[in-house]
């Protein structure tokens, strides 16, 4: 339930930041993985589980193109690229370096659950600096 709504969702989410407006739709999205991953670590109900899964995954669904979309528009044309590129560079080493962390947390508890209430309070945490940059009317000092 991690990945069928990433996939699904993550082009129409990329159309929705264009129409409505990336930092909404980054924060909404934001808002949604971080209270549901906490939901999913909290929970022993299977069922409870699965659907915090899926909205959580959502939220990052959401989350993900906004983010790409706001560092294009705050790049100039010369550097487009660059930034492009170490945003995946980011993206990829949290892929591989977050089930890692996650397991040394997993091990520090005896829990599984904890690392997924870290997770979420730590992207709860992000909309800390999207609101306080969006409120200073500049996204990024690029």
């Amino acid at each position: 339930m991690f990945v069928i709504p990433f996939i699904f969702f993550q082009i129409p989410a990329g159309f929705l930041a264009d129409k409505i407006g990336k930092i909404k739709i980054l924060v909404l999205g934001l808002l949604l993985a971080g209270s549901f991953l906490i939901l999913f670590g909290l929970t022993r109900d299977i069922y409870v589980m699965i659907t915090a899964a899926f909205i959580s995954t959502f939220g990052l669904a959401l989350a993900i193109p906004a983010t790409d979309g706001l560092l294009t528009d705050v790049s100039s044309g010369k550097r487009r690229g660059g930034i492009a590129g170490v945003w995946d560079v980011a993206e990829d080493l949290g892929y591989v370096i977050g089930p890692l962390v996650g397991g040394v947390i997993a091990e520090f508890y005896s829990d599984i659950t904890i690392p997924f209430i870290f997770l979420g309070v730590s992207i709860l945490l992000l909309i800390i600096p999207v609101m306080y940059v969006t409120t200073k009317k500049r996204l990024f000092i690029v």
